[in-house]
């Protein structure tokens, strides 16, 4: 029995893809690695927007815990712009 095969376009760099399931958006693990920060980034920033309260709490209960995590990357910062 033949199998059945889409063929579908990577979502990345527009090749052209051959592939038993309908759900793959990929050509390969280099373009996956990519989708995935790009999905990933797109969402927080939809969940930030739809859920500003807890964002802000998020936020302020990191600053509390990590109250040298602003000074040391500021510090980073100048070092990077210097160089």
């Amino acid at each position: 029995m033949v199998g059945f095969v889409c063929d579908m376009i990577c979502k990345i760099c527009n090749k052209e893809i051959k592939s038993k399931s309908n759900r793959r958006k990929t050509c390969g693990s280099k373009c996956s690695k990519e989708y995935n920060r790009r999905y990933r980034s797109e969402y927080i920033l939809l969940w930030r927007k739809n859920n500003p309260e807890k964002t802000k709490e998020y936020n302020r209960k990191f600053r509390i815990n990590n109250p040298e995590y602003s000074k040391n990357y500021m510090e980073k910062k100048n070092e990077q712009n210097k160089a």
